[in-house]
């Protein structure tokens, strides 16, 4: 047979990209069927926790969302030359205690009746009986109470801990962190914390007229726990001035050394964390060969 009347062996069913998906999405599918029969929500892998208590928790769907959309990213294939998504190290986060047992009251109160009667942490108007209150707030009202008393107590824990991550907060009190159109992280959420627009931090709680005008010892303000962000292999590995004496500045949450704050990718990050209601950390200025004993990589947009 000439060459034009061969043909390509197929692959088998085995290496085709669709039956791979296919496995994922049954291997999850029974994961998820598990996981409502314990109640237990997954973080990430290794990372169990037990769900806020409360009718709302009873509801697995966000959970059911979350695993559809992790296989919606395996089940799509990019065009050539696409960006692909990216996590980021502190998109992997997850709350203090404090904050989740905040949260978790948060999310278990039943704000329906808030403005009609005085009740103690913890109130579920089923529990009332004869003695509930004739006025009710609808359910977009009582989300609205919800998101308010969220907000109040983020404004603390952001301001107290640098880790403190306001979406995730907002999604274990129960508050939607969706945009209308559905799409996540929508920018409303860190919008309602009110930000110092100097250092670009959560700002104080309180009303500034009541603060002390005494200075907190800076071993006593709360410190980042992370450790410094290092480049990839392949950030260290780009081609780096011979001169290992040429300035550029890094941060303490960068992977590059960058050679300006113009550079439009230290820009993306800043405006990402801003975004987000994160800590924009100070520049540092340094020297190249400075950041490679550090092991941080160069930033391919400024060095290009």
């Amino acid at each position: 047979m000439g060459a034009a009347g061969r043909s390509c062996p197929r692959p088998s069913r085995s290496s085709a990209p669709g039956s791979v998906v296919r496995r994922l999405q049954a291997g999850l599918a029974a994961r998820v069927g598990a996981d409502e029969a314990t109640g237990t929500v997954r973080d990430g892998p290794g990372h169990d926790q037990q769900p806020p208590q409360g009718p709302r928790n009873a509801d697995t769907s966000n959970h059911r969302a979350g695993v559809a959309t992790f296989v919606t990213v395996f089940d799509r294939t990019p065009r050539r030359g696409a960006s692909l998504d990216r996590v980021l190290s502190e998109d992997v986060m997850v709350l203090s205690r404090l904050a989740r047992e905040f949260a978790a009251e948060i999310n278990y109160h039943d704000w329906s009746d808030a403005p009609y009667r005085l009740d103690r942490a913890g109130h579920q108007r089923d529990h009332d009986g004869p003695n509930a209150t004739a006025n009710q707030l609808s359910e977009e009202e009582s989300n609205c109470v919800r998101t308010n008393v969220m907000w109040v107590v983020a404004q603390v824990l952001g301001h107290a801990d640098p880790n403190f991550d306001v979406f995730e907060f907002a999604e274990w009190c129960g508050v939607n962190t969706k945009t209308p159109s559905g799409r996540p992280r929508s920018g409303h959420i860190p919008a309602g914390l009110r930000v110092n627009r100097e250092t670009l931090t959560i700002d104080r709680p309180g009303d500034p007229e009541t603060w002390d005008e005494e200075t907190v010892p800076a071993d006593l303000l709360p410190t980042d726990t992370r450790p410094q962000q290092v480049g990839t292999a392949t950030q260290r590995a780009r081609q780096w001035p011979a001169d290992q004496n040429t300035r550029g500045f890094v941060t303490a949450r960068s992977r590059n050394i960058h050679r300006t704050t113009d550079c439009v990718k230290y820009q993306h990050t800043v405006n990402v964390a801003r975004q987000r209601g994160r800590k924009v950390h100070p520049v540092v200025w340094i020297t190249t060969g400075e950041a490679r004993a550090i092991e941080k990589g160069i930033c391919s947009h400024c060095w290009s």
